[in-house]
């Protein structure tokens, strides 16, 4: 399922989303209803989080197991449970985040979209990569 999904169509994807990222962190720092100091902490952690989220899951796509017994074993049927999950999380912490934003009326928790984005990329990284090797 996951087989046809090249490395270099999700890394064009991270771009993509990357820049879709900037530009709504961005927005925040004129449209949030925090202070400034916030604002500016606000746009720092959106796209660290954005970064760090993605690298993650790229280390644990590379992780060897080097000394772990039990890794050869479970390590492959971990990276896809690992990545399954991750994807059917971040699904719903969109949802999460439009439902508050729309209860709310708070603008702030919409822009923590472009996290879950990063790790929706993340996990189907991981099961792309899964599929490839399996």
């Amino acid at each position: 399922m996951f087989k046809e999904v090249s490395e270099e169509y999700i890394n064009r994807l991270y771009k993509v989303f990357g820049v879709l990222n900037f530009i709504l962190s961005v927005f925040f720092l004129f449209l949030g209803d925090a202070g400034f100091g916030e604002k500016i902490f606000g746009f720092i952690v959106i796209n660290i989080g954005f970064i760090m989220f993605y690298f993650f899951f790229k280390i644990i796509e590379n992780y060897k197991g080097k000394g772990n017994l039990a890794w050869p074993l479970f390590g492959g049927l971990f990276k896809f449970i690992f990545g399954f999950m991750s994807m059917v999380i971040s699904i719903s912490a969109v949802y999460m985040f439009i439902n508050s934003t729309i209860k709310s009326g708070e603008i702030n928790h919409i822009f923590l979209i472009g996290i879950a984005v990063s790790i929706f990329l993340g996990g189907l990284s991981l099961l792309a990569n899964y599929q490839r090797r399996n």
